[in-house]
């Protein structure tokens, strides 16, 4: 790539941020960093996945991830739970006040998906 995709590329992200924050400027999420948005997103295809598996999906380094569940955790919108087949492992399920935010989350990255052409 060139110099110049790198740069298009990286105005094209910070807008599809900008566009998802803007649509959830006046909901409980309002406070949430893009990439928590994104574990939410994926949290309501499949509720109780591992950490690891969940920083996969959204493209976080599975070693910086934990500070993102945190944050969830303690917003409310997430628990961990202890794999009862596993000890060492936990899953990570949403709350009620977590899929409270579903059609929300959903609506407002859709509406980035079809502004910014991946819808």
């Amino acid at each position: 790539m060139t110099d110049s995709t790198w740069l298009k590329t990286s105005l094209l992200l910070s807008e599809i941020k900008e566009c998802i924050k803007d649509d959830l400027a006046h909901t409980d999420a309002r406070n949430l960093p893009t990439m928590a948005v994104y574990v939410l997103a994926e949290l309501y295809k499949r509720d109780g996945q591992r950490p690891f598996d969940l920083a996969l999906k959204v493209g976080n380094s599975t070693t910086s991830f934990s500070w993102i569940v945190n944050r969830l955790e303690t917003a409310g919108f997430v628990e961990r739970v202890m794999n009862k087949n596993d000890r060492r492992s936990s899953n990570v399920w949403l709350t009620a006040k977590g899929k409270q935010l579903r059609v929300v989350i959903e609506n407002a990255i859709g509406n980035a998906e079809v502004r910014y052409g991946g819808g």
